[in-house]
């Protein structure tokens, strides 16, 4: 059966575990305010940069039939500064990760050195790029020992960054002026060295060349117009099958020098357009991303399809050039190669042309570069940063502190399953503690005995016998606290002049049957005619304490041997017993009690004593007797006294300090309240003093009167070690 804790069980745990919930955030506190090193002198520069989006037609297509988030490139941009590459660059243009000559440092060089994998290391944890949120700005931020250093380091980034994002934008343009440079100057080789070959053939063939034949001039020129035209679709046709296997980088600047065909230049200004946006999408997304893939698939299927025109038209020319070469064979050879190199220059001088125009146009793009990221607000200044210091992680230690207490407070409660004061059983049964038991001094009433009766030593049953301190001892602290709970049993039981009490226990061994046994004796010596009926017909020890034979008893009375009046033992049995009369007249009140012993052993006892003989019993006794104990076995290991229980009139509940947990208490009350049964109170028994002799110069300790020659005498010793552990259990101070 599991319990719930309320509000009453936190706060009864807290004012039990006060010290430790104290004591905890205190010593963390102190820990945290003094292992914390001093913060040390931080300053921090901050500047700004705005991230500016292109907008070109395919980006206004992309964005409308896929999610796009202008965060996203924001967050894309701070990651890339914290890379390693631009963290090198910004070493390298302050100085730090060059060599002797001033030439960068390779990332092998890098990884071979502690001190420069440090400063890339340092510089990165000390640059906090942060989106400003609603705008296309990230603030960047950067922490230096020292004024200087941070508005340098920053500044340095500032500029670092946006001349490599300036080149990574514009890198095509950079690379197709560069390429068509090249080609320029090849072509304008090429046109001069034919322009060469032309004079020179006409100067040394000059008498024998046919330069009336018009004819043969234009079919030549139309061979070799053919010719480079197949030779342009050649390598066009090259280049769209490497854009249509999926390449993200074809080489479409090649298309526009290979022929001066309009048809071409019309597909590669198309297949351009869509290069470029690939391009630009690939500088800040991966090749995984759902634009770039859908771009790359688009600029392969329109290359696909200009291969296929291409490679027709190719068809088409080769049977041309075939035709033309054909009539060509028939003319004067002179004539012919003289209009070749005519054709040749002709062809070269246009090819220059429009080589020329292009890097003209080239030239132009890369004067008016796209800048993606502009600097708008540089660090002039660095601000000293306050860290949190000792005080602040002293506090943040003292409330983990606080909070780790509760925890332990709660584990420790958890785990301790003894109950050790008053308040602590009362809260948890929700059944007044009304009686408080000190441990019998065994060895004292043995004393007595040995004073008043010795050979009564050697009776093997001797610890019975002493068990009985209200009658051997009636004078020590344990007979007056039989008689303190004799009292508070009245107070009890008077509203309803109740007479049948059960003495019970959670588990066996916690003195119920010697509680049983000087309650009994208690009631006795008030003149109240007693009856101690020993119900316990498993483990039956009452005939032990009084000296007297088990049999007959109870068990034999229900099962209809004889009438309860023979079987019940009076003073007279007592005296015919093992007890000798001196130990029996020691103390008067003998003569008031009665005792009925189990009798024989029972196959089954539960059966016998929830029997109607047993209730028909029980309301003859009542008639018969002012007060009936009866002494049941321990109600978790059987159900005896569940069954008796609802015959009774009040239950007295006997619970030894340490010997059970506070869930197996629990548990036998809640057997008690299944069958609606009446606990009036909760004995603690066997409550033990920590001291025996720090008590004798204290004010707290029990005492009793002896009327000895008129003079109140005080005894304190065990009764004063006694008071100490009562205090204790009470919780608070006589």
């Amino acid at each position: 059966m599991e319990y719930e804790l309320n509000l009453r069980d936190y706060v009864r745990i807290f004012q039990k575990r006060k010290w430790t919930v104290i004591l905890m955030p205190i010593l963390a506190g102190l820990l945290g305010y003094f292992l914390t090193p001093e913060p040390p002198t931080v300053f921090e520069a901050t500047g700004r940069i705005r991230v500016v989006t292109r907008s070109q037609p395919l980006d206004l297509m992309m964005q409308t039939f896929y999610y796009y988030e202008e965060g996203n490139r924001l967050d894309t941009h701070a990651e890339v500064m914290l890379s390693r590459e631009v963290l090198k660059e910004v070493g390298v243009s302050l100085g730090r990760l060059i060599d002797e000559d001033g030439t960068p440092l390779t990332d092998a060089q890098i990884a071979t050195n502690a001190a420069d994998l440090g400063f890339i290391s340092s510089l990165r944890d000390s640059i906090v790029p942060t989106v400003v949120e609603g705008t296309s700005i990230l603030s960047i931020s950067v922490r230096r020992p020292n004024r200087e250093d941070a508005i340098l380091y920053l500044n340095a980034l500032l500029d670092t960054y946006t001349k490599r994002n300036e080149y990574e934008v514009n890198e095509d343009i950079i690379k197709g002026l560069d390429f068509l440079s090249n080609r320029l100057g090849q072509v304008e080789a090429d046109l001069e060295a034919s322009q060469t070959n032309l004079v020179g053939f006409m100067l040394a063939n000059a008498e024998r060349l046919s330069l009336g034949t018009d004819e043969i001039s234009q079919t030549h020129r139309e061979l070799r117009l053919a010719e480079a035209d197949i030779a342009a679709l050649d390598g066009a046709i090259l280049v769209l099958d490497e854009a249509s296997a999926g390449n993200f980088a074809p080489r479409l600047d090649m298309l526009s020098s290979l022929t001066t065909s309009p048809e071409i230049a019309q597909n590669y200004a198309l297949l351009r357009d869509l290069d470029g946006e690939l391009r630009t999408l690939l500088s800040y997304q991966t090749r995984e991303s759902p634009e770039v893939i859908a771009v790359a698939d688009q600029l392969r299927g329109m290359a696909a399809g200009f291969r296929a025109t291409f490679a027709s038209k190719r068809a088409a020319l080769i049977v041309e050039r075939d035709a033309l070469q054909e009539k060509f064979l028939a003319m004067p050879a002179n004539d012919a190669e003289l209009d070749r190199l005519r054709a040749e220059v002709t062809l070269n001088a246009e090819i220059h042309a429009q080589v020329r125009s292009q890097h003209e146009t080239a030239a132009l793009s890369n004067s008016q570069k796209t800048q993606e990221i502009q600097i708008i607000e540089r660090a002039i200044d660095a601000v000293l940063v306050t860290e949190s210091g000792r005080a602040s992680r002293g506090l943040i230690a003292a409330a983990i502190g606080l909070l780790l207490g509760i925890v332990i407070a709660l584990l420790v409660e958890t785990l301790d399953t003894s109950i050790g004061a008053i308040e602590d059983v009362e809260s948890l049964l929700n059944v007044p503690v009304i009686g408080v038991i000190p441990p019998i001094n065994f060895d004292g009433i043995r004393a007595i005995i040995r004073n008043t009766m010795p050979q009564m030593l050697e009776n093997p049953d001797i610890d019975q016998f002493s068990s009985l301190v209200t009658h051997y001892d009636p004078r020590s602290p344990v007979a007056e606290a039989y008689r303190a709970l004799r009292t508070n049993i009245e107070k009890a039981r008077a509203p309803a002049d109740a007479k049948i009490i059960m003495v019970t226990s959670s588990v066996l061994e916690e003195g119920k049957t010697t509680t049983s046994a000087n309650l009994a004796l208690s009631f006795a010596q008030m003149g109240r005619k007693t009856l101690l009926l020993a119900a316990d017909l498993r483990r039956p020890n009452i005939h032990r304490i009084f000296g007297l034979q088990k049999e007959p008893g109870l068990a034999d009375v229900l099962t209809g041997s004889m009438p309860w009046e023979s079987a019940t033992r009076g003073l007279s049995d007592i005296l015919l017993g093992e007890l000798p009369m001196d130990i029996v007249m020691l103390t008067p009140g003998m003569d008031n009690l009665h005792v009925l012993p189990s009798g024989s052993n029972p196959l089954n006892p539960a059966e016998l004593l929830s029997s109607e003989a047993m209730r028909n019993l029980l309301d003859e006794l009542r008639d018969a007797f002012d007060i009936i104990i009866i002494d049941t076995p321990p109600i978790i290991p059987v159900t005896d006294s569940a069954v008796l229980a609802e015959h009774t009139d009040g239950i007295v509940l006997i619970y030894e300090v340490g010997k059970v947990g506070r869930d197996v208490l629990k548990r036998a009350k809640s057997h008690f309240d299944n069958v609606h049964a009446d606990i009036w109170g909760i004995v603690m028994n066997d409550v033990r003093a920590e001291a025996e002799t720090t008590l004798r110069d204290t004010d707290y300790y029990y005492y009793h009167y002896r009327y000895e020659e008129g003079s109140r005498a005080s005894s304190p010793g065990i009764l004063g070690s006694f008071g100490r552990a009562a205090s204790k259990i009470l919780g608070r101070r006589a």
